[in-house]
């Protein structure tokens, strides 16, 4: 099972991979990580979404360069970007997202 809260962060920790703030650049596992995360999102993308809920969203990732909004909305998540048309639409019984890449991992 999938929550806002669940994927915003994945989002943010997927964008913080790619970014990598220690300038170092990715390494090749996590470029992986990063192709699949996006592939799994990604095929959640629709075109045609309903109108964003007008109540506070439910979890925000992005905060501060492209944010999207989360909304839990009974048995799916609706995403909605900013910058984009249409929403993410992942059902809360999509399969589980993996574990993260070292060294993103909490112990």
């Amino acid at each position: 099972m999938t929550s806002a809260q669940q994927l915003a962060r994945r989002y943010d920790q997927y964008a913080a991979m790619l970014r990598n703030r220690s300038g170092a650049g990715p390494g090749r596992a996590d470029l992986a990580a990063v192709r699949d995360f996006m592939a799994w999102i990604e095929g959640w993308w629709w075109d045609d979404c309903p109108p964003e809920p007008a109540t506070p969203p439910d979890a925000v990732s992005g905060e501060g360069w492209e944010p999207v909004r989360w909304y839990a909305t009974g048995d799916v998540i609706l995403g909605y970007a900013t910058v984009q048309d249409g929403c993410y639409r992942v059902p809360l019984a999509a399969p589980a997202l993996g574990p993260l890449p070292r060294p993103w991992r909490r112990h």
